[in-house]
C-alpha cells in the first residue's frame, strides 16, 4: 500500500507499517510500499 492509501482508509489512527519496498539516498529513507501491522486508537 502506498502512504495516501494507509491515510485514507485509517484516517486519525496511529497505524504501525513495515516496508516492503524502500530505498535510501543521502541517509534518507523512502517507502515506496509498505503493509499496515497494526493500528490503534
Amino acid at each position: 500500500m502506498k502512504w495516501e492509501e494507509i491515510a485514507d482508509s485509517l484516517p486519525e489512527r496511529f497505524v504501525l507499517v513495515e516496508a516492503i519496498k524502500a530505498s535510501s539516498n543521502n541517509r534518507i529513507r523512502k517507502l515506496q510500499d509498505m503493509a499496515i501491522i497494526q493500528d490503534y486508537d
